[in-house]
Order: C-alpha cells, then sequence, then structure tokens
C-alpha cells in the first residue's frame, strides 16, 4: 500500500472477493489491483463479477503464478485481466504499469 500511496495515489482495501465487488458497485475506480497467489482457481469469475460491476475499471493482477498460467483460466471468457505483474515485481514495474492504465 505504502508504494501505492507514494505515488501520490488514492488507496482502499477490500478484504475478500464480496468486498472488492461491492466496493467497485459503490464507486468509480479506475484501476483494482487483485493479489492473486491463493485465489487462481476462481480468478477468473472474480475478474468477471468486477468487470460486470464496473465495466470502465481497469483489473491488475500482481502473482506469483507464471503469466501463461494465469492467462489459461482466461481462454475461452470474455473478461481478463487489463495487466499482469508477475512476483516478485520492483517499484518500477507496478508504476509503469499503472501509468499505463492510468493514461487510458
Amino acid at each position: 500500500l505504502w508504494m501505492l500511496e507514494e505515488f501520490g495515489l488514492t488507496v482502499d482495501t477490500a478484504l475478500d472477493r464480496a468486498e472488492s465487488v461491492q466496493r467497485v458497485r459503490e464507486k468509480a475506480y479506475r484501476v483494482v489491483l487483485l493479489d492473486v497467489a491463493d485465489a487462481l482457481p476462481n480468478v477468473a469469475s472474480w475478474v468477471e463479477e468486477l468487470k460486470t460491476a464496473s465495466p470502465s475499471t481497469s483489473v491488475v493482477f500482481v502473482t506469483g503464478w507464471p503469466k501463461r498460467e494465469v492467462l489459461r483460466r482466461f481462454r475461452d471468457l470474455d473478461a481478463t485481466p487489463d495487466q499482469i505483474v508477475e512476483k516478485p515485481f520492483g517499484k518500477e514495474e507496478i508504476r509503469k504499469s499503472l501509468s499505463e492504465l492510468m493514461k487510458e
């Protein structure tokens, strides 16, 4: 969180999937970061829920899973993450990813 705040971003947190979807329904977020370390088996439907709740919100995965494995989960779905940032990552990698999405 401190890294995002250091970039000058306002940060909200959600403790779980249900709370994240509810927050996106209530407020227009430009970007949602999901740490999907343990949630990979169900992450595709989570992204679908977020995109349905707010189609203009970009979803970024921060994950220890290989990018190809994450993308495999979305093979036949309409909703996909807008960016995938693999762990470990540096400050500049996350800044670049967010900057690209915030320009859109």
